[in-house]
């Protein structure tokens, strides 16, 4: 089986810019804006977590 490690590079450049982006707005929520605090909880618990399927390493299906 022949493995592109280029698009696990992509898919971990794309999470970390998203999770950069998730936590900017986050901040920028007004103290006492909870409908705002609502609507960004919702986005972030429904985001794929990859890291709780993980089962091991990711290089250890790579090689």
């Amino acid at each position: 089986m022949s493995v592109d490690t280029q698009d696990m590079e992509i898919v971990h450049r794309v999470l970390r810019r998203e999770s950069r982006r998730l936590m900017e707005l986050v901040a920028a929520v007004t103290p006492g804006d909870t409908a705002r605090a609502k609507v960004i909880a919702e986005h972030f618990r429904s985001r794929p977590s990859t890291s709780r399927n993980r089962s091991g390493p990711p290089w250890a299906t790579t090689w």
